[in-house]
């Protein structure tokens, strides 16, 4: 202890106080690297989980479905030029041909969506 953080012990004190070795500096900056280590660890554990779903949800990971208005197509076809992946006109009606929107269709799904006429599109994720 320095004499400044002394000087407000009682006297008996003040004596223990300026005679009692002060920890290794060795030793409390090992702790201190200990401690940092700890928390760094748990800090970059949370920043994984955090990048894992962000890349989830920028790579399309969550299932992307597609489903078709009936009453609103008019099998004008747009949609199956943009994506023949996902569409396809059957009786002058679009149908859609998967359960879940490929990998690789997503953004011509999207697409497709803007580009129909009547709205007959409908995307969920």
């Amino acid at each position: 202890m320095s004499g400044r953080q002394v000087k407000h012990l009682p006297a008996a004190h003040r004596a223990i106080a300026l005679f009692t070795p002060a920890p290794p500096a060795a030793k409390m900056h090992s702790t201190k690297r200990m401690v940092f280590a700890a928390t760094g660890r748990a800090a970059d554990a949370g920043r994984h989980q955090v990048m894992e779903k962000l890349s989830k949800l920028q790579l399309g990971d969550q299932e992307m479905k597609a489903k078709v208005n009936e009453e609103l197509c008019t099998g004008c076809g747009p949609c199956e030029d943009i994506c023949p992946e996902v569409f396809k006109i059957e009786n002058d009606v679009s149908k859609v041909r998967v359960d879940t929107v490929p990998a690789g269709a997503e953004e011509s799904c999207r697409e497709a969506m803007q580009q129909c006429p009547t709205e007959a599109i409908i995307i969920e994720q």
